[in-house]
């Protein structure tokens, strides 16, 4: 086993103190200014049905987002029953909500389904990094969907205009690595320039490769299903956002700022300056929401976002629980065994 140097550990620890400490100094800046409120976020989690309400919503999206990452491990050949799929899904939410790191549940489900396909870790860890890069995607063409559904807003805006700017920048570099990924892995199938390095490789680097290539260019059913999947999350996402909006304010609050809000605070998110994303996130939704309805003040609008990551913690701590903790240690006794006689 190998042993981290005392020196790297502790610029670890130090990192993930630093990212601790400006969380917590987010979150209070965000409540002394008004955009959360700590008594609607008790009353918010007093409410029994608007917590089942976001937690049937957050239910909703994990099994979507479930069922999406098998179709992209099917597009590149390997296989996983959709409980152990299940089970993997969640101990990577479990980590991403919990463990401190940008990714530490996209390496961990990397981890689990790697070591599950042994003749396909090179293709198992790639339909993370695709499925990773889809649910961005859906978050991005969602909240630039419903940007331009507000044409209105846009127009009188210059900071809404630069956010819409911002999504599209983010998703047209998103698509073009897309794009630039699925034509080398092309060229590499093909005689030319690429060739010696194509010869280089090793048989199992070149069958993982063959499968990434393929995955570019699949049924259309496949390639349509997970974007209709990636663009249903966030409104699920959104949907569990309601009950807690209306616990917030009395008057009316438009489906369309809220979606637009929501998908701009879920990929500010995954900018990895605390873990998670809190206090970014909520600065993040109380910022857009309030360019949407100018001139009218929006106070306390975080604190809806708050009580939906706190429900979706709740969600992820009870998979955590249910499979990640025993899982974690049986796995560990079986990889101190070795692997099973057949594979040795």
């Amino acid at each position: 086993m190998a042993i981290i140097p005392k020196s790297r550990r502790q610029r670890a620890v130090l990192l993930i103190g630093a990212k601790l400490v400006l969380a917590a100094l987010l979150l209070v800046w965000l409540a002394h200014s008004g955009a959360i409120a700590p008594s609607v976020l008790l009353s918010n989690g007093a409410s029994l049905s608007a917590s089942l309400v976001a937690a049937l919503c957050v239910l909703a999206a994990l099994a979507l987002g479930v069922y999406r990452w098998r179709l992209v491990m099917g597009a590149l050949g390997v296989h996983l029953t959709y409980a152990r799929s299940l089970q993997v899904y969640w101990i990577g939410a479990f980590a991403s909500t919990f463990l401190p790191g940008a990714a530490t549940g996209d390496v961990l489900r990397a981890f689990y389904v790697a070591r599950e396909s042994p003749d396909a870790r090179a293709r198992a860890v790639v339909s993370v990094v695709i499925d990773r890069v889809f649910g961005l995607l859906g978050f991005m063409l969602s909240g630039l969907a419903l940007i331009l559904m507000r044409f209105d807003a846009l127009r009188q805006s210059a900071e809404l205009r630069g956010l819409a700017m911002k999504f599209l920048l983010i998703l047209v570099t998103a698509l073009l690595s897309l794009l630039a990924a699925a034509w080398i892995g092309k060229r590499l199938f093909q005689e030319g320039r690429m060739a010696r390095v194509w010869g280089k490789m090793g048989g199992a680097r070149r069958a993982a490769m063959r499968r990434v290539a393929a995955f570019s260019y699949p049924d259309l059913w496949v390639l349509f299903a997970v974007l209709g999947i990636s663009l249903m999350i966030p409104t699920l996402l959104t949907c569990g956002l309601l009950p807690f909006i209306a616990g917030v304010t009395l008057d009316y609050t438009n489906l369309i700022e809220i979606g637009i809000s929501s998908n701009a605070a879920q990929v500010a998110n995954t900018i990895p300056l605390t873990p998670g994303g809190i206090g970014v996130g909520e600065g993040v939704f109380e910022y857009v929401l309030s360019l949407l309805r100018q001139p009218a003040p929006v106070v306390g609008y975080a604190t809806a976002f708050l009580s939906l990551r706190l429900v979706t913690a709740a969600v992820n701590g009870f998979g955590g629980v249910l499979f990640f903790l025993p899982g974690n240690i049986l796995g560990a006794r079986a990889l101190a065994a070795g692997p099973p006689e057949g594979e040795r």
